[in-house]
């Protein structure tokens, strides 16, 4: 009878793996929960069988499987705890929404990649350093420097006038932009950041349909944005 039921919590799994930085997460009804420290799998996902075999061994460690269940459950809920995260070797740290993962996909020259697949959520990172510009180069150059460089890749591009902000003392400016890539339209946050050493772009994007209710976690990164210095 346990075996049975123990077989029926495998094919339960509905598994939508996503590989990060730090663990492989298989997600569930929606929600994830880590499984085992990273390993290398083909984009096909032959995660099953990883997430078999570390379900048996728990199962065969004379765990009862209420207590495997149980632990399914708070593994599930430390995933979901936000989590402040540092990068530039712990220069800096933002916040890690609680339903997002650490990504490793988005670009390959961000700082820090975030985001939650399912809900069309993500995040990076990009910061460079003052001693690469000029010392008369202002914030605002910067902003309006990097932004048209997404304007310039994109199709149909739009743009919100800058909004000047605060964030943690630091000055910022922010931009909203639109546009479309192969044909699929995006809406993005593009955000500059001036710190006394480096200048950081933060842009978060999503699918028009999904950008509101992203809004909060969008919200929550940039007012945790700050530098340990």
């Amino acid at each position: 009878m346990q075996n049975i039921a123990f077989r029926g919590i495998l094919t339960a799994i509905t598994i939508s793996a996503t590989l990060t930085s730090s663990t492989i997460v298989l997600a569930k009804n929606d929600d994830s929960f880590p499984i085992t420290k990273q390993s290398s799998f083909d984009d096909c996902g032959i995660i099953w069988s990883q997430a078999k075999e570390n379900l048996i061994n728990y199962y065969n460690q004379d765990h009862k499987l209420e207590q495997c269940k149980s632990t399914q459950h708070r593994l599930k809920e430390a995933q979901k705890s936000s989590a402040m995260v540092e990068f530039l070797d712990g220069q800096f740290y933002a916040l890690k929404p609680k339903s997002w993962s650490i990504l490793d996909n988005l670009n390959d020259e961000a700082d820090l990649q975030m985001g939650n697949l399912s809900k069309e959520a993500y995040c990076i990172i990009m910061s460079e350093s003052k001693i690469d510009y000029d010392d008369y180069f202002t914030l605002e150059e910067y902003s309006k420097l990097t932004s048209d460089f997404i304007l310039g890749a994109i199709a149909n591009p739009s743009i919100s006038e800058a909004e000047n902000i605060i964030l943690n003392g630091q000055s910022a400016i922010k931009y909203e932009l639109t546009g479309s890539i192969n044909g699929i339209r995006i809406r993005y946050w593009h955000v500059s950041i001036d710190t006394k050493s480096h200048f950081h772009q933060v842009i978060l994007w999503s699918l028009p349909s999904k950008f509101d209710r992203n809004k909060a976690d969008y919200e929550a990164v940039l007012n945790s944005f700050n530098n340990r210095l």
